[in-house]
């Protein structure tokens, strides 16, 4: 189940983040990661971007599918932010490089989850507990 999350939150990264954003690192680097965050983070914003796209309400919708209930997916929002932040830190803020480890964390997100903070990987665990307590019939 940790695999799939980790898909998710990097579904929700490149759909709204990076698709509904126009997000680019520049002078304004950390007003655009805070921005970014702020989005993923804050259910009104976070809303109005999921409603702006056929994508990003597909991959809202289909984490809601995975994840079960509405505290689980702001959860996994939550984890995105963290995720994003640690994933343009190893970019040093480069979007193409950020690009770049979003995709090789899709081929391996295990070892990009070992390259998250503690705290991340706490939710991590305790959603991934929640959704299986749902009896969840995905594999991991």
């Amino acid at each position: 189940m940790r695999i799939l999350i980790l898909l998710v939150l990097a579904v929700f990264i490149t759909n709204l983040a990076y698709g509904n954003f126009a997000f680019g690192y520049d002078s304004k680097a950390d007003t655009s990661l805070t921005q970014t965050q702020d989005l993923l983070r804050n259910k009104n914003l976070r809303n109005n971007a999921v409603n702006s796209s056929q994508s990003a309400k597909d991959a809202h919708q289909k984490a809601l599918n995975l994840l079960k209930t509405d505290e689980n997916v702001d959860k996994a929002y939550n984890m995105a932010a963290q995720m994003m932040e640690q994933i343009m830190k190893e970019a040093s803020g480069d979007p193409m490089k950020a690009q770049e480890i979003l995709q090789k964390g899709l081929a391996d997100p295990s070892g990009l989850a070992d390259r998250m903070p503690a705290q991340f990987k706490e939710m991590l665990k305790e959603v991934g507990g929640s959704v299986e307590g749902y009896g969840n019939p995905v594999n991991q």
